[in-house]
């Protein structure tokens, strides 16, 4: 028995990606170029890094403060986008309303979400996704509250510093579920090497007991590790986002094939197969769309790995 799901980048449906949305009047138009990739897997998971306010306005006011219309959330419903990450520094853009309507907005979409709550608990809660009896934990961590480099600490975020409750909420985790995934959001804007924080992030997550470490925020890709046996993704690039950087729109989507096969007495041992790297290029500052060839290696290449299967 096989399980699935993909693991993608920063998704920001505001700015110039709702613009393209609403010009073309269609909310999936983003996804499209994905839909195949979508369509192989159980359910996707990504981090969210544009709240939902209730109000659907999407270029107001400073240029690095999100907000996505409503609408905009029918590209996840669709694609099955099961859980998302709000542990980011722009979950707090449109204040504390902002983010408590995000949250109503993804449980009205059956949407689990993590990393972020109405209090330090409730952001260190994590979410489980369960497909044909295997269950798999999701939960994270920002380096930033709120878009000031991390200098505010507001217990609504959780934090890539508080190896505390990342341990108790790992071991948490190990009792109800077969699959665990630790997700942060950190790392230098550009930069395709990780830094100090990310690394003891992520070590941390795995002495604790996750299975993979998957990161976004750097908007580029960034190398892979592998530590005690477990890989690390430092950074998947950005998913769906309207960068014009250097390799800004280039990214990488990571699909989990979990095994799950039948233990003698009853019950069942969940193990990884495999990771297949999916590059792909981000067209219209807005649209991700698969790549192989040449494009495809090079981004493969600055991961440091060789190929796009990973055991």
């Amino acid at each position: 028995k096989q399980v699935s799901f993909l693991s993608v980048g920063d998704v920001m449906l505001s700015r110039h990606v709702a613009g393209v949305m609403k010009t073309a009047n269609d909310p999936l138009l983003p996804f499209a170029g994905m839909s195949e990739v979508f369509a192989s897997v159980d359910f996707s998971f990504g981090n969210l890094e544009s709240p939902f306010s209730g109000k659907d306005f999407f270029s107001l006011g400073p240029a690095h403060i999100f907000n996505a219309p409503r609408w905009a959330i029918a590209g996840l419903v669709k694609h099955r986008f099961r859980v998302m990450s709000l542990a980011n520094n722009h979950a707090l853009d449109q204040a504390k309303p902002g983010l408590w309507f995000t949250f109503e907005h993804l449980r009205k979409h059956d949407i689990a979400f993590f990393g972020a709550g109405r209090n330090a608990k409730q952001a260190w809660t994590p979410a489980v996704v369960e497909v044909r009896g295997v269950r798999i934990g999701f939960l994270g961590a920002s380096y930033a509250s709120i878009n000031d480099s991390g200098k505010t600490w507001l217990q609504l975020v959780a934090r890539i510093e508080d190896k505390g409750r990342l341990k108790r909420a790992i071991s948490a985790l190990k009792t109800k579920c077969d699959f665990i995934v630790a997700s942060m959001h950190a790392g230098i804007e550009y930069v395709p090497k990780p830094f100090g924080p990310q690394i003891l992030f992520a070590k941390a997550a795995i002495d604790a007991g996750a299975d993979v470490v998957i990161g976004a925020h750097p908007h580029v890709v960034q190398t892979v590790d592998r530590y005690r046996g477990k890989y690390i993704f430092y950074s998947l690039g950005n998913f769906i986002f309207d960068h014009t950087k250097p390799h800004t729109d280039e990214g990488v989507a990571v699909k989990t094939i979990l095994r799950a096969t039948p233990k003698d007495g009853g019950g069942k041992v969940v193990a990884l197969d495999r990771y297949e790297l999916i590059p792909f290029v981000i067209e219209n500052r807005s649209s991700p769309r698969p790549i192989d060839g040449a494009r495809a290696a090079a981004i493969l290449k600055r991961m440091k790995v060789s190929g796009n299967i990973l055991r």
